[in-house]
């Protein structure tokens, strides 16, 4: 994936066959979130927990979307035991039950799907303090936003409760940020699920 692709490609979901489609206009992007660079995000509805290889496919994808990797390279991002790696990039897995994907960044990157209707009061109630369901617009963002972060931090956090969201603000329709002093990180909706992307602040 050449720099061109990548920023032509700065936040969306590339479907093929019967996947969901999601795009975010480039230049509002750029405007509007001053800190993200460069990313993409690719999903597919056949990548999700109800096939039962749906580990394996993605993992697959990721491997279809370079057309370089060495076989060391191609190894790796194969073995289910380990984060995948590919030179210069990072990328970070996700699925829920009936979609599964990933994110590809050049710098550290955190990714999480979620169906809408699989979270609770008291499922987030579990991760979250009463202040942070307080300030952000959707108790639900909670979830996939900590497990993106989770994702990200990479083995600095035992349990979603022990990471802490604030600044929550919705910077263009439907595209709500979040932070705190390590992190920044972006969900959205899609029909009846919930993306989130997180960064290194």
């Amino acid at each position: 994936m050449d720099k061109k692709s990548q920023h032509e490609n700065i936040l969306k979901l590339a479907p093929q066959r019967s996947e969901v489609n999601f795009n975010l206009e480039k230049n509002a992007i750029i405007k509007n979130l001053n800190r993200v660079l460069d990313f993409e995000i690719c999903c597919r509805l056949g990548w999700g927990s109800r096939t039962s290889d749906h580990r394996l496919q993605i993992r697959t994808g990721i491997c279809d979307l370079f057309t370089d990797l060495t076989a060391e390279e191609i190894v790796q991002v194969l073995n289910l035991e380990f984060r995948p790696k590919v030179t210069g990039h990072f990328i970070s897995i996700s699925h829920c039950e009936i979609m599964g994907g990933f994110a590809i960044a050049d710098h550290n990157i955190g990714f999480d799907v979620i169906e809408i209707s699989r979270l609770s009061p008291q499922s987030i109630g579990r991760i979250s303090s009463s202040k942070e369901m307080q300030n952000c617009p959707d108790p639900r963002f909670l979830w996939p936003a900590k497990e993106a972060v989770f994702k990200l931090a990479d083995g600095k956090y035992q349990v979603l409760s022990e990471i802490e969201t604030s600044g929550w603000s919705e910077i263009q329709s439907g595209l709500f940020r979040f932070q705190n002093s390590a992190f920044v990180g972006y969900v959205f909706t899609k029909q009846n699920l919930l993306f989130s992307v997180c960064f290194n602040a």
